[in-house]
């Protein structure tokens, strides 16, 4: 088992070092900007680290429920944001691979865990399906004197997702 995680975390960070250079390059090229304010910045950061330690108690919360083995919440962290490096790659389905693979090492059944990452995603789309459509949520990228971005939905990004709806 070592082995294929190993593999698989090799080729999460060739694929993650390619997007960087592409990155890199591409902001080379052109003739580019950049304004950063560090408040917006810190609280960017802060609202990501929240998210992710959410979705971190979220997974370890349906492992538990489904596999009645409660992991520790560093050892919940390790898995998930290890086993998340593999969602870079071609075909997402590397990291359910190594979630359930690296769950197995500490006493998880891996198919337990496999299920609770796609419960956690299922859920998270449909919470940010809700928030996008909410009736009368601004989302649209403009600049607003009330902060760096307005948000306003089109009435064709709500109902996208819905093959009968005529926008």
């Amino acid at each position: 088992m070592s082995v294929a995680k190993t593999l698989i975390l090799i080729a999460a960070f060739v694929w993650v070092g390619k997007m960087v250079v592409d990155a890199i390059r591409d902001v080379r090229q052109g003739d580019l900007v950049l304004h950063v304010r560090a408040e917006w910045l810190a609280l960017s950061g802060a609202g990501i680290l929240l998210t992710y330690l959410l979705l971190i108690w979220a997974w370890r919360y349906i492992v538990a429920e489904l596999s009645g083995v409660k992991l520790e919440y560093l050892t919940a962290a390790r898995i998930w944001f290890i086993s998340n490096l593999g969602s870079q790659l071609p075909g997402r389905v590397w990291g359910i691979i190594q979630m359930g693979t690296m769950s197995a090492d500490v006493g998880v059944n891996p198919v337990a865990a496999g299920t609770a990452s796609i419960i956690n995603t299922a859920v998270n789309i449909a919470t940010g399906w809700r928030w996008v459509s909410w009736p009368g949520r601004r989302f649209s990228p403009r600049p607003s004197a009330h902060g760096p971005v307005s948000h306003t939905p089109s009435p064709r990004l709500r109902c996208s997702a819905f093959s009968r709806c005529q926008c």
